[in-house]
């Protein structure tokens, strides 16, 4: 993925998850349509112009054009009140009032629960992301790695369960199996008692980074990154012998 549509890609995402925290659910569940059209895309600046092109959608289209050309080169990633910025000006194009009665059809119903399902997944996947980094904070006594005891990896089980219970109604079939994979790979770390190796926690943020990033990005090619790391933790014995 290239740096202007990772840039894109990123950027429409921290969109959609401020139109959902809104709860404007109908147009949040449009902007992972279009995100999934711009990750899939080999070419950032057409997919620009077919979503210009798209009714209600032009302004939006120009404001992501003006970023890109004017934010996309000069800031690191997404962090930052120039994104922020740029996310609330890019929101602000999108919004409208919303009220249960333009709920007219049962098709609409549906797309709202998936995109409920959806704002509860990224709510999980977020806060597994935070378990992971609080954990392996308090395992180190500056660069002395202390080990990592029963109640941390307790933590570490308990939010990859909600993770895989949020992936399985968001219907995120590879997070579910690395939810899986990463529960059974701790559970052998505690059958095997190897709370000293110092390998444990970096194998398990690794591959919550691996995770968050896929994620974000939503690329085949970060897609295979995410089996890759899967297929890792399926294997514990080799991987730690």
């Amino acid at each position: 993925m290239s740096g202007a549509q990772s840039y894109i890609v990123r950027l429409l995402r921290k969109v959609e998850m401020s139109l959902l925290n809104d709860r404007h659910q109908i147009e949040g569940a449009m902007m992972g349509k279009i995100i999934d059209k711009f990750s899939r895309s080999d070419d950032v600046e057409d997919a620009l112009e077919s979503l210009f092109s798209v009714k209600g959608f032009d302004e939006f289209a120009l404001r992501l054009m003006w970023s890109l050309e004017k934010r996309g080169k000069e800031v690191n990633g997404l962090d930052g009140r120039l994104i922020d910025y740029e996310v609330e000006s890019l929101s602000s194009l999108l919004k409208r009032p919303t009220t249960a009665g333009e709920l007219s059809s049962p098709k609409e119903a549906v797309e709202l629960q998936s995109v409920h399902a959806l704002d509860g997944f990224y709510e999980a996947l977020h806060k597994f992301g935070r378990v992971i980094e609080e954990t392996r904070r308090n395992l180190y006594d500056g660069e002395s790695f202390k080990g990592i005891d029963q109640d941390s990896l307790f933590r570490i089980l308990h939010a990859t369960g909600s993770l895989e219970e949020a992936a399985t109604s968001a219907r995120k079939d590879d997070v579910v199996m690395f939810t899986k994979t990463l529960a059974q790979f701790v559970q052998y770390v505690t059958d095997h008692g190897l709370f000293k190796d110092v390998r444990i926690m970096n194998i398990v943020d690794n591959a919550n980074l691996t995770l968050q990033t896929v994620m974000e990005a939503a690329g085949t090619e970060d897609r295979d990154s995410l089996q890759q790391t899967i297929a890792l933790l399926g294997h514990p014995r080799e991987l730690l012998d």
